[in-house]
């Protein structure tokens, strides 16, 4: 970072798995560190060959293409998760209200060009509709 003078020089978030909100904001802060991380796999091999042995390997330029379709999907749970778990928030009247929106945005997405976006909506829809019902 200090050596490109890039611009963003915030810290990663790490992931935990369970919560949607650590995702929604390690994405956010990952892709603002797109560059950093493709120059990070020119410049250190010890890098590469770590997250190849995980079987992962390197963010390519499909994966941030993903990335950056999936965070705005992601804000609305992260948006969503605020209000409705907001200590300052009278949360009853409008659970129903973002739970309908986040509905909505998965039947959005399932109409997507992307393929790999619409994949993950379909299976998405698939548990929202198990759980709430096809409204």
């Amino acid at each position: 970072i200090d050596e490109e003078s890039m611009d963003y020089k915030g810290l990663v978030w790490l992931d935990v798995e369970t919560r949607w909100n650590s995702t929604y904001l390690m994405l956010v802060s990952a892709s603002k560190h797109e560059r950093t991380f493709e120059e990070l796999s020119f410049r250190d091999k010890k890098y590469v060959n770590e997250l190849t042995k995980k079987g992962k390997g390197v963010p390519t330029e499909e994966d941030w293409k993903h990335i950056n379709l999936i965070i705005p999907f992601l804000k609305l749970f992260y948006d969503a998760t605020l209000h409705i778990s907001g200590s300052s928030y009278l949360t009853s009247n409008i659970y129903m209200f973002e739970i309908l929106g986040i509905g909505k945005s998965i039947v959005d997405m399932c109409a997507s060009e992307d393929e790999h976006l619409r994949s993950v909506a379909q299976k998405m829809k698939k548990k929202y509709d198990k759980y709430w019902g096809n409204h």
